[in-house]
Order: structure tokens, then sequence, then C-alpha cells
């Protein structure tokens, strides 16, 4: 939902903060999800990779799905790294 400009500067401050740090933790809740659904990709692959290793053609295509998931993994995990610079621990 996009929101104009007159709209954030019709809120004070604390009220911005307070909607910055829900989107915050939305996207961290998002970020942990994914890495959730990264980690089943991963193990799925692996366990098809095991059952085509003798078919170079398919074994290149689950070794590709395997390299992409990883680096959606570590890209979600940089987003939830940066939970401990902007809120405070629970």
């Amino acid at each position: 939902m996009a929101v104009s400009e007159q709209a954030l500067l019709d809120v004070s401050c604390e009220e911005r903060c307070e909607k910055l740090e829900a989107a915050l933790r939305m996207v961290w809740v998002y970020s942990h999800e994914i890495s959730n659904h990264v980690t089943v990709i991963l193990g799925n692959s692996e366990l098809i990779d095991d059952a085509v290793h003798e078919h170079e053609s398919a074994h290149k295509q689950v070794q590709e799905i395997a390299c992409c998931a990883r680096r959606i993994g570590r890209a979600a995990g940089k987003v939830s790294s940066l939970r401990e610079h902007f809120l405070p621990r629970e």
C-alpha cells in the first residue's frame, strides 16, 4: 500500500517510528519464512540429486536449484541480521 507524502507529514514522529518498526517486523517475519522454505528446497534438492546423480543433465539442473536456494538463503539471512541494528531485543 502506497502512502502519500502528505499522509506521512500528517503523523507525528512517534507514529512514523511505530509504523516503520511494524514494517520492519513484517520484513523479518517474511525473511524467516523465506529461510524456512529455502531449507525445504535444499533438503529436497539433495534427495532428488541423490536419485538422479547418474543423469548428468538432471544433476546439473538440481545443482542449479540448490545454488539459487543458497543465494536466496544468504540474502534472507542478511535481512534477518539487520534486526539487531534496528529493534531492541525482546
